[in-house]
């Protein structure tokens, strides 16, 4: 059985060690199950091909489908998307010049993959 890591109910070094835990799974190119507000999500290293098709794979994907990707940077997309819109260059320009104290931005940018 995987190992099971709980992060909600972790704090000071035994919620660091479990941060490096997952890290530690995702450079390894592991696929972990983590659970979001509306049911579970797969999480991967986005530049680790075996990875993402584990996850095409897991979730019995068909050819085509794209998957979401968390990126911290203009920069970062380009590295995963065949190539970014006017409109996502703009969006992800605006999103990097906001600054924001304890608050989370989420932004859904649809991407074609390499």
């Amino acid at each position: 059985m995987a190992e099971r890591i709980n992060l909600t109910q972790s704090t000071g070094d035994l919620f660091n060690e479990s941060v490096e835990s997952a890290l530690r799974y995702l450079r390894a190119g592991e696929v972990i199950i983590a659970a979001s507000e509306h049911g579970y999500v797969y999480l991967a290293n986005a530049f680790d091909k075996d990875a993402v098709n584990a996850i095409h794979i897991l979730r019995g994907n068909s050819a085509g489908i794209t998957l979401q990707v968390f990126v911290k940077d203009k920069n970062m997309a380009r590295g995963v998307a065949t190539g970014l819109t006017l409109q996502q260059e703009g969006l992800l320009d605006k999103l990097a010049r906001l600054t924001f104290s304890n608050a989370k931005i989420s932004t859904r940018i649809n991407l074609e993959f390499r």
